[in-house]
């Protein structure tokens, strides 16, 4: 909110809020996740952690839940950024969900694709369910009461409302009740970080990336230092380039990968061997041949990863950026509502599994504090996509609009297959095909939104662009 000096954290925040109300199938009050942001005035990057922490599995036996972690970690980052009152940034989604709203396309899309699983449970019916039978559809108006006096809860005593107090317990006992795993204990003691962020050089500005171990910011950091050092890259013709990236991706999870193979390895050991030279790294790379991903993972096995998710990327008229991206680990997580706070929480995947749709990225100048770039995406591949369309724009001149809107492809599976969407030529996948790589059809690959200022924020605002991604029936608003 320009005109009332709100921030680019508050707008992160309070979307966050909008989202667990409108988009529960990815981002309910239950979610984790992490963001990227970047201070003008500082000219800082910063990390917010609040992923899940490595845990035994329950001695219950029961499904392990993760706490709201997504609530504290908002809550961090809006209490060092923020200009806003708390209680302004959380009542407008207590209002949605008190009063009603309509189904938007993105969450009639979730619903569908998981009527399946929903229908197995009575509290999902009660709320997405249609009076004759079925889900709801997109343009239904549907009511979260519960989810209100939740958010009503966190509005008045702040994010620590659903960590402790009664509220607390009533998430606690919840939990319990669907049969869940998440002892009071767990709840309590849970607190974000805000930590240095991954830095690379992008031209004579930053490139900032996630660093926790079960995000995709690691490998994103791997894939575009590849593809940055890559001189001959921005040279090459739109055949090679899609060769380079698919390989460059496998090669950046392979590099990771092997980190993952060493039991008790600190991320930063792995953050200091990404600095070695882009040849010992990509040595495995032929410019007329695909590698199978085991000439790149030499002996050690993939890293499992969950892709579902959903991101936001907010840019305030100061240059200040936040890139977050959140998940539950599957469509809707446990798949049911917790029972009096109307929300479903995140169940958490085996140790080990990283999320794919956790790994937005900002780019701005640490000399001149100007912001550049931010980027966050969702979905399966959305992690190269995100490092790929920075690159298109960073190191390609291109514009953010057909940058994001352009065709994808995702390499993928032990073989040398490439995933692609239906507007990717015939050209290009005979291009592929003649470097020995399986073509699949991918359907839609990621979901990005993204704001780019080329010429630099907050000197050039007029200049700026943002954009949802079409593949992702998403937002985009610009207030000036």
């Amino acid at each position: 909110d320009r005109g009332r000096g709100g921030s680019a954290a508050d707008a992160a925040t309070a979307m966050f809020f909008t989202l667990t109300v409108t988009k529960p199938s990815m981002a309910s009050l239950g979610a984790v996740g992490g963001c990227v942001h970047f201070a003008t005035k500082s000219k800082e990057f910063l990390a917010y952690d609040f992923m899940p922490r490595p845990a035994q599995q329950s001695a219950s036996g029961r499904p392990r839940i993760a706490p709201p972690a997504a609530v504290r970690g908002m809550a961090a980052m809006q209490a060092r950024y923020g200009q806003m009152p708390w209680a302004e940034l959380v009542g407008p989604a207590e209002a949605l969900a008190r009063f009603g709203h309509a189904v938007s396309r993105s969450l009639a899309t979730d619903i569908e694709a998981s009527a399946g699983e929903l229908a197995k449970s009575p509290s999902m019916v009660a709320i997405f369910g249609r009076p004759g039978g079925g889900f709801v559809k997109e343009g239904d108006q549907i009511q979260q009461l519960e989810l209100s006096a939740a958010l009503s809860s966190i509005r008045q005593r702040g994010a620590g409302a659903i960590f402790s107090g009664p509220l607390a317990r009533q998430y606690a006992d919840a939990v319990a009740a669907i049969g869940g795993d998440l002892p009071i204990e767990t709840l309590r003691a849970y607190t974000p970080r805000a930590i240095p962020a991954i830095e690379r050089p992008a031209g004579n500005h930053v490139i900032a990336f996630l660093p926790m171990s079960n995000s995709n910011g690691p490998q994103q950091a791997r894939l575009w230092q590849i593809l940055a050092e890559n001189r001959a890259l921005p040279r090459a013709d739109r055949d090679e380039r899609l060769h380079v990236i698919a390989e460059a991706s496998v090669a950046a999870h392979a590099d990771f990968a092997q980190w993952a193979a060493q039991p008790g390895s600190d991320l930063a050991v792995l953050d200091d061997a990404a600095l070695q030279s882009v040849e010992n790294r990509f040595k495995a790379f032929n410019p007329n041949k695909a590698q199978p991903i085991s000439a790149w993972l030499q002996g050690v096995k993939p890293v499992p990863s969950e892709s579902s998710g959903t991101s936001v990327v907010a840019v305030d008229n100061r240059g200040n950026a936040a890139a977050c991206g959140f998940t539950l680990f599957r469509p809707f997580g446990a798949g049911r509502m917790l029972p009096g706070i109307g929300s479903p929480p995140a169940l958490l995947p085996p140790p080990g599994v990283l999320s794919g749709s956790v790994g937005p990225i900002v780019i701005g100048n640490k000399n001149t504090g100007d912001f550049y770039l931010a980027l966050a995406g969702s979905g399966s591949g959305s992690s190269t996509t995100v490092v790929t369309v920075a690159t298109e724009i960073m190191l390609g001149d291109a514009q953010i609009n057909p940058a994001i809107g352009a065709p994808r492809f995702s390499r993928s599976g032990g073989a040398a297959t490439v995933s692609v969407e239906k507007d990717v030529g015939e050209a290009a996948r005979a291009a592929l095909k003649a470097r020995g790589y399986k073509i699949e059809d991918g359907g839609s690959i990621g979901r990005i939104n993204g704001a780019s200022c080329p010429r630099g924020l907050p000197a050039n605002q007029e200049l700026c662009d943002i954009r949802t991604d079409w593949r992702g029936n998403g937002l985009a608003a610009t207030a000036r």
